[in-house]
């Protein structure tokens, strides 16, 4: 997609609000309508518009015309997304626009897309967890998404500069607080992925976050920051005990983001919500 086509799509105030309220999800026409307060031949027009010019996807089921933003969104359109969420606040039409979708919402009923009806509940999120040695943090995180939610998740993990060996308390704290078994988890270099597609990527430091490379499958990328439990000083004891601080905060992170209906977001809000999850 050219910029110069984003451009004009952005370029307009209706178009502009239409994107604003996909940013939380698919919606039909008769939303728009309800939302923006226009016709539905204004509202039609804009959105074909919109949908010629590759902003938007569309499908039908039976007498719903179903609009969301594109599954495989390009970088410069992701881009312009994000600058139009971070500014829209200053806008009193939008912040009105986001207000009246929410006293919509539970009355609304949006019938899934025929793909996604498709993969509903049965692929699992492939996740990949990155940090410096891959032998702490990622580990701990790979391991309790997996406890957690392995129905949902297939979790792998990797480090920026591998060490040779998995941290012991690392897995002394998988087997003696969670009664997970990692005596076979091993560090590994994030080019053993380079060509496997992965739904989410997340950082655990900022070097992973910074050296972080481009994987198959246009995943969505996070960054939550952990201390290196590894670093933490102290007697046997009390560095035992700051891992097990570590997985519990890994944990809480890991509880919040399987928490997340992923198969109900867009891409757009998917990716800040999954974000946010590093500021909490």
């Amino acid at each position: 997609m050219r910029l110069t086509e984003i451009y004009q799509c952005f370029c307009d105030e209706t178009r502009l609000r239409i994107l604003n309220l996909l940013t939380s999800g698919p919606l039909c026409v008769c939303h728009f309508q309800d939302i923006l307060q226009l016709p539905q031949v204004k509202v039609s027009k804009h959105l074909a518009y919109l949908r010629e010019h590759n902003t938007v996807e569309s499908y039908r089921d039976q007498n719903w015309m179903v609009y969301s933003l594109p599954k495989a969104p390009t970088r410069e359109l992701l881009a312009n997304l994000r600058c139009l969420e971070e500014c829209r606040t200053e806008e009193p039409i939008f912040a009105a626009d986001m207000e009246r979708l929410q006293k919509l919402l539970p009355e609304m009923r949006v019938p899934p897309s025929p793909a996604r009806r498709q993969t509903q509940q049965s692929d699992p999120a492939r996740v990949l967890f990155l940090c410096t040695g891959n032998s702490a943090r990622s580990i701990l995180a790979e391991y309790l998404i997996r406890k957690i939610d392995s129905r949902r998740f297939e979790s792998y993990s990797a480090g920026a500069a591998p060490r040779k060996h998995v941290n012991p308390l690392a897995v002394r704290t998988l087997q003696e607080i969670y009664g997970i078994d990692a005596s076979g988890a091993k560090c590994k270099s994030w080019k053993t992925f380079h060509s496997v597609p992965f739904d989410f990527v997340i950082s655990l430091c900022m070097e992973a976050r910074n050296a972080a490379p481009r994987l198959n499958g246009d995943p969505i990328s996070a960054h939550w920051q952990e201390d290196d439990p590894a670093a933490f000083e102290g007697t046997p004891e009390e560095c035992y005990q700051n891992f097990i601080a570590t997985a519990a905060r890994i944990e809480t992170q890991l509880q919040r983001f399987a928490a997340i209906p992923l198969e109900q977001r867009e891409r757009l809000r998917l990716e800040h919500e999954v974000r946010q999850l590093g500021t909490v």
